[in-house]
């Protein structure tokens, strides 16, 4: 009936919340992983990850990304809520080493596996709850996976 709607997906939550994911879907229709190109990486998407609505300008805002990061080659960069790890890998081929922090566990499990399909491997994506100090209480542990940053670009949720 409508050609271009690739998949309908039921998110179901049953309690009020302030985020947009939600406990476990249904697939009424098409496929489970939607697939979008940017900047010339394919990017798998599942109905709990995160990846901007206006695939166009998200191009546009990855450049502008890009070019205020003036990276050489040489930075550990992390990508603060990283989602499905769009700005975390279109930034690895400028970078030593990129790190995306996410707390939705499908949308750190799609980055992971964008940066395979994409055959990026100077990438790592972490399940974390920033909200929390993550960074204070897991310090000394993440310092053993990879080091400090150089750079850091956040893109945080929005709520209320």
């Amino acid at each position: 009936v409508f050609p271009q709607v690739v998949s309908v997906m039921n998110n179901i939550n049953t309690r009020k919340a302030a985020v947009a994911y939600g406990e476990w879907e249904v697939l009424l229709h098409g496929k489970p992983i939607i697939t979008e190109q940017i900047r010339g990486l394919a990017f798998d998407i599942s109905a709990n990850s995160f990846f901007q609505t206006n695939a166009l300008q998200a191009e546009a805002l990855y450049e502008l990304i890009e070019q205020a990061c003036a990276l050489t080659g040489k930075e550990i960069v992390y990508d603060l809520y990283s989602g499905a790890g769009t700005i975390a890998l279109t930034l690895a081929h400028q970078a030593k080493e990129v790190a995306g922090f996410e707390v939705v566990s499908p949308a750190v499990e799609d980055a992971a596996r964008n940066a395979l399909t994409n055959r990026i491997y100077n990438a790592r994506f972490f399940h974390a709850d920033l909200s929390s100090r993550y960074f204070t209480s897991h310090g000394k542990r993440l310092q053993r996976q990879i080091p400090p940053p150089d750079v850091i670009v956040t893109d945080p949720p929005r709520k209320r």
